[in-house]
């Protein structure tokens, strides 16, 4: 997915909190994160809206193992 692809996909959502967290992403270590880091982004995006929020804002146990990592990347 091309650069300007996963910034609309991170700004539709319409939340606040994900837009922010997503966008500060994006701008600062998507380029420089390994291949697979970048791979997992994009499928993290396709994840439903409200889990997302439910684990990044709400910080929730992550109920797919595989996103863990990058979630606390993203919080901090």
């Amino acid at each position: 997915m091309d650069l300007a692809r996963l910034h609309w996909a991170a700004r539709r959502r319409g939340m606040l909190e994900l837009d922010v967290l997503f966008e500060r992403y994006l701008t600062q270590q998507y380029d420089r994160a390994p291949a697979e880091e970048q791979k997992l982004f994009q499928e993290l995006l396709e994840q439903n809206d409200q889990l997302l929020f439910d684990w990044l804002v709400k910080h929730e146990p992550v109920t797919i193992g595989k996103f863990q990592g990058l979630i606390e990347k993203l919080q901090k």
